[in-house]
């Protein structure tokens, strides 16, 4: 695998004496330290739209590493039919526990750093061709479908409630989102963070899903959740107000969106991720969708956060 990957680099100008180190499942590398390699496998498609958009974004000073083209001026290297992208590595750790260290500073971080990256990305309308999503058509289409064929016991007024945001949904502004902010897209230093990876599932949508994905309730730390989303919220909303009507789609994208993993993970016959497990996540979800909605007050900590927290 190091003879494939060192002919990869070649192409981006590196002499093939760097020090390599797999860091992500077995697609992407740490080269001396300082650069990350990825694979995209066969999807040139995928491979050049990424790393486009990184480009683009951090030309328009969006937290985002740096990418590096091929000594062709490409953005994607090709080597025994993969194709691989090549970006500075970002300082700090990715997949950090949002809960440990100083964990108001570290999601208030993670909402400014998402309303920068979603700022910047409405910079880039249009630059990128992009999926479209409307993700009401996907409920009424494919989601459930496989609910339907497969007999997922889900109770009929959870899906209701994801009908009735139809309505609302078309009304949410819409813009490139990321798709996939998680914490583990996301290098974390000192409880800040440096930047946020991974532009392969971006699409066209409401901004609202970034907000439940990046920093979203469970179960296990639902307490925690509560305490802490004030800080995420008014972070994000002073870099970038979040209106009345994304405060009202919030808790109908939550449930929407673990309604669509109740479908997806039907599909995958993963024992990790068995399907009661993930339907007993909406229900919950769904019970707990009037605790969970956003409200003014959770936006408006300016005064408290920027006296204890450095920005």
């Amino acid at each position: 695998m190091n003879k494939t990957i060192k002919q990869a680099l070649d192409q981006f100008g590196l002499d093939g004496s760097e020090s390599i180190r797999l860091i992500g499942g077995a697609n992407t590398w740490e080269i001396d330290g300082k650069l990350i390699l990825k694979s995209y496998s066969t999807n040139k498609d995928m491979a050049e739209k990424a790393a486009r958009l990184n480009a683009l974004l951090h030309q328009e000073n969006a937290p985002v590493a740096k990418i590096h083209l091929t000594k062709t001026a490409d953005f994607c290297a090709s080597t025994e039919g993969s194709y691989y992208t090549l970006a500075n590595k970002l300082s700090g750790i990715a997949g950090q526990d949002v809960y440990e260290g100083d964990s108001k500073k570290r999601v208030y971080s993670m909402g400014r750093s998402l309303a920068k990256l979603h700022l910047a990305m409405q910079k880039i309308d249009g630059k990128v061709e992009l999926w479209d999503n409307n993700i009401i058509d996907e409920l009424n289409g494919w989601i459930l479908k496989e609910i339907q064929e497969k007999q997922i016991p889900v109770r009929p007024e959870v899906i209701q409630y994801c009908i009735d945001f139809a309505d609302l949904y078309h009304h949410l502004p819409r813009q490139i989102i990321h798709r996939d902010p998680h914490s583990g897209n996301m290098c974390i230093e000192n409880n800040e963070v440096t930047g946020i990876y991974d532009f392969d599932l971006c699409q066209i949508n409401s901004r609202v899903f970034d907000l439940h994905y990046a920093f979203g309730p469970n179960e296990e730390n639902f307490d925690k959740w509560l305490m802490l989303r004030p800080y995420f919220f008014s972070g994000y909303h002073e870099v970038s107000p979040i209106s009345k009507d994304e405060m009202a789609a919030y808790t109908y994208m939550s449930v929407l969106i673990d309604l669509l993993f109740v479908a997806f993970w039907s599909t995958q016959n993963r024992i990790d991720k068995p399907v009661d497990e993930v339907l007993k996540c909406v229900h919950w979800m769904y019970d707990k969708r009037n605790e969970i909605a956003i409200h003014e007050k959770h936006l408006s900590m300016k005064g408290y956060i920027s006296t204890r927290l450095p920005k």
